[in-house]
């Protein structure tokens, strides 16, 4: 806990706003230790990533960028993640938090938003056809799009769902053809973690 908040201190410092740790890694070398954070900010909800070196003679150095698999969501609109997980719990950016630390693991993982522009007109039938899942309204859209295509998982996410911010989630496994629909992103990503240690076990 202490070097957390020792992390988040640094990080606020520099990057001059107030932000949560997510994760973080160590790398040590012959000539520098290098620091490499995950962190999110709490005023947009963006996620970035933070890299603190220090050198051999004790000098420190940092750079910041937000991270590549965020980046998607914030094109064409940047507005629009703020926008949208305006409804989200704190239980429910804890999960966000956890599936973009996992995913920063993980090859050939991408994340994206998917709306009419992407889907088609005709949003049940099309969206069915081109990515695989249902989306019954238009008014659902956009869609939380997360995919590996190392592992053939997909996680469909309805940020705007009528009842509660990702009131439905839907998980897919290619693999087997398979379909799970959960009530929270908690309950999804838990399913996501286990399909991913098994698919690990028997690789």
């Amino acid at each position: 806990m202490t070097e957390t908040l020792q992390l988040a201190e640094i990080c606020q410092t520099v990057y001059g706003e107030p932000v949560k740790i997510i994760d973080w890694e160590t790398k040590q070398s012959e000539d520098k230790f290098e620091i490499k954070i995950l962190f999110r900010e709490e005023r947009r909800g963006w996620y970035l990533e933070m890299v603190i070196t220090q050198s051999q003679s004790g000098k420190n150095f940092s750079s910041h960028r937000v991270l590549p698999l965020f980046l998607p969501l914030l094109d064409p609109d940047e507005t629009q993640w703020h926008a949208l997980t305006q409804e989200a719990t704190e239980t429910d950016w804890q999960a966000l938090d956890q599936l973009f630390a996992l995913s920063r693991h993980l090859s050939e993982t991408n994340i994206a938003f998917a709306d009419a522009d992407v889907i088609g007109e005709d949003v049940a039938d099309e969206a069915l056809d081109t990515f695989g899942f249902y989306v019954p309204d238009e008014e659902l859209l956009p869609v939380f799009l997360w995919w590996n295509l190392d592992y053939q998982l997909k996680l469909i996410v309805y940020f705007k769902h009528p009842e509660r911010f990702a009131g439905e989630v839907m998980f897919q496994d290619d693999n087997v053809d398979e379909a799970e629909v959960y009530d929270s992103l908690t309950e999804a990503l838990e399913r996501l973690e286990q399909k991913i240690a098994y698919y690990r076990d028997e690789a």
